[in-house]
């Protein structure tokens, strides 16, 4: 009989013990997993099923297989004698294709993977954007014609734009605050850019030019970067930069002459991409046609961050208007001369929408239930018409997207 109680009183101790840790555990995840968290997983999860339904259904196209043939290539050991363009996006699709085949969709798993996190790294510029700004920019790219195509097309500049993202993200608090963990951070994803070939380096100077002249004293921006350049974190930083791109050029050491790809030959290409007599009407025409309601947001919003010189709006106007001159004056794969001064754009048409939501919070609950239903029809109707893609491939096209958008501007 004692030894049944003491028993009963050993398992109250131990239901003492996990009961609090229960409740700990379960509080903690009450306060990681919040509203707005599960909406960017929400919006991780759309941006998933639209880059990734019937991935493989679409031939590559003529570019996409020139691209794919040259990371063919580097799995069978026998990588081309140059590979200027994208070396970082030859090695990504290379592993794709090691891993899953030799098939259209592994091809295409790179960007796709990577266009699926650009949608929720508004998140991390929360600070900076507004939180409201950040969530609307998350499902807008989600849903973005051109952003969705170039996720399902090899070489669509989406490694490129995405590394640009994180390494604003990264650098974005300020000099002066940046850690060692930080400093490091920025010389891998500078050293990835740079690897990225022609659009890296556009992306990654035009970042360095927006920050400056939007920044409220340029001098003192530079004087920052001087003095982090010359601390000890600094140096070893600019060590860590080229064993990453050493690394990358080398393929981990399996390619020892690639070094000369990420390393040299990337910006031979990029001054030779500059040709000031091709034609800029046709970019700018399909940029608006594809993606109107967030150009004419965006250039609404550029206008007032100029007037008003807000130092996050005016870092995002400078960017836009970099990235739309260098696309309009660099050749390349159109599909990446359309995304790259998009993604500023998307976020200033975000920040204008964030910011007159407060004065329509007096509307009636019709209107309130049919802008909800945006979130609904949009993402439906880009569905289906992928769903329609199993018997007609050819419909992978920014064209087809857009009726997503029209179909919001209807609702709407």
């Amino acid at each position: 009989m004692v030894a049944q109680v003491q028993d009963v009183q050993a398992v109250n101790s131990r239901e003492k013990i996990v009961l609090p840790e229960m409740d700990r555990t379960v509080g903690h995840l009450e306060r990681v997993v919040t509203l707005e968290v599960a909406l960017y997983m929400g919006a991780l999860l759309l941006g998933l099923f639209l880059r990734f339904l019937l991935l493989d259904q679409r031939p590559l196209s003529v570019e996409e297989g020139s691209m794919a043939t040259e990371a063919y290539r580097i799995v069978h050991g026998q990588p081309p004698a140059i590979l200027h363009q994208d070396p970082l996006g030859a090695y990504g699709t290379a592993l794709a294709l090691l891993l899953f085949g030799g098939n259209d969709g592994a091809a295409r798993l790179l960007p796709a993977l990577l266009g699926s996190l650009l949608v929720v790294l508004p998140y991390l510029l929360r600070s900076s954007l507004g939180r409201r700004t950040a969530l609307i920019a998350s499902y807008g790219m989600a849903v973005s014609p051109v952003m969705l195509f170039a996720s399902r097309t090899v070489g669509g500049g989406m490694v490129a734009i995405t590394l640009g993202v994180l390494l604003w993200a990264l650098l974005e608090p300020g000099l002066k605050v940046a850690g060692r963990g930080s400093l490091f951070g920025a010389a891998m994803l500078v050293a990835a850019l740079v690897a990225s070939g022609i659009e890296g380096i556009t992306i990654l100077l035009t970042l360095g030019v927006a920050a400056i002249v939007a920044h409220p004293r340029p001098m003192a921006l530079l004087g920052d970067v001087r003095r982090a350049l010359a601390s000890t974190h600094g140096r070893q930083s600019a060590l860590l930069f080229l064993a990453t791109l050493l690394l990358i050029g080398t393929n981990f050491g399996s390619h020892l002459s690639g070094v000369q790809w990420a390393a040299v030959d990337v910006w031979p290409a990029w001054f030779d991409s500059f040709n000031l007599s091709m034609q800029r009407g046709t970019l700018v025409l399909l940029l608006t046609l594809y993606e109107f309601p967030v150009v004419l947001l965006g250039l609404v919003q550029l206008v007032r961050a100029l007037i008003q010189r807000q130092r996050v709006d005016s870092f995002l106007s400078v960017w836009a208007m970099l990235l739309l001159l260098s696309s309009m004056v660099q050749g390349g794969d159109l599909t990446t001369r359309l995304l790259l001064p998009l993604l500023p754009l998307y976020m200033l048409a975000a920040r204008l929408v964030a910011d007159t939501m407060p004065a329509v919070r007096g509307a009636s609950t019709r209107w309130r239930w049919s802008v909800s239903s945006l979130g609904l029809v949009v993402p439906v109707a880009v569905g289906i018409i992928l769903l329609n893609r199993a018997s007609n491939p050819t419909l992978d096209t920014p064209e087809v997207y857009l009726y997503g958008e029209v179909c919001l501007v209807a609702v709407g």
